[in-house]
C-alpha cells in the first residue's frame, strides 16, 4: 500500500504488481484517493491466485501455472546429481496467459480515443 501511495505521488496512471495480493494493495491505495480502476488508474496483477476470481473488484491478471511449476521444479529437483553436470535453462517456458477479468485501459483508450 505504501510503495502505491508514491507511485500515485508521481502521477501514476498504470500498474503491473508481481501478484495479485499487490494489486489489490494498489487498487486500495486508489480508493483511498478517491481514484478509480480502470477510469483513472490501470491495475493489472499477476499469479491468478485462487481466490481472486471471488474477489471484487474483478482483476484482470496474468494466469502463473503452478500446477506446471510445481511440477517441473519437482523434476528439477529429482534429477539431482545430473543438474551438476548440465547448465539448467535460464528461462523455462511455462506458459502464462492472460485473464481479463475487467478491461485494463480507461473507457475512452479502449478504442482509440
Amino acid at each position: 500500500h505504501a510503495a502505491a501511495t508514491r507511485l500515485l505521488d508521481r502521477g501514476t496512471t498504470a500498474v503491473v504488481s508481481a501478484s495479485d495480493l499487490m494489486a489489490f494493495g494498489v487498487i486500495r491505495a486508489c480508493r483511498a484517493r478517491g481514484l478509480s480502476v480502470p477510469d483513472d488508474v490501470s491495475v493489472v496483477g499477476y499469479d491468478d491466485s485462487a481466490l481472486v476470481a471471488f474477489a471484487g473488484p474483478p482483476l484482470t491478471t496474468i494466469h502463473q501455472p503452478m500446477a506446471e511449476l510445481a511440477h517441473t521444479a519437482a523434476e528439477i529437483l529429482i534429477a539431482g546429481g545430473e543438474i551438476n553436470h548440465r547448465r539448467l535453462p535460464h528461462q523455462l517456458g511455462l506458459h502464462r496467459r492472460w485473464v481479463l477479468r475487467v478491461h485494463p485501459l480507461p473507457p475512452a483508450m479502449r478504442h482509440g480515443g
